[in-house]
């Protein structure tokens, strides 16, 4: 089986696309203390869903929790919604408890 590539919005691409695209994948990074709240376009596909952007939270209790979504806009969202969750001491309610 072969790897799935796609575009920022859902259109398949190939490798050359795809790896050109990688420098410029940067949606949202926000700082909160020690921890960094970061989104970005990974372009690939997850378990059969074109979940091509990603949240990941790096240091603090929730370090390594990640959500995934299908557009930037949601990416965009989830990003703002994690890290205002995370300024107020909340979990973010992606995160397993």
């Amino acid at each position: 089986m072969s790897a799935a590539y796609y575009d920022r919005d859902g259109h398949e691409i190939d490798l050359s696309e795809w790896a050109s695209e990688l420098s410029n994948n940067r949606i949202a990074r926000t700082k909160i203390g020690d921890t960094e709240v970061s989104t970005v376009w990974v372009g690939l596909c997850h378990n059969n869903y074109r979940l091509v952007f990603e949240t990941m939270i790096f240091g603090g209790p929730h370090n390594g929790e990640i959500n995934r979504y299908s557009s930037e806009l949601n990416a965009l969202k989830g990003h703002i919604a994690t890290v205002e969750a995370l300024a107020a001491g909340y979990r973010p309610h992606w995160v397993a408890a």
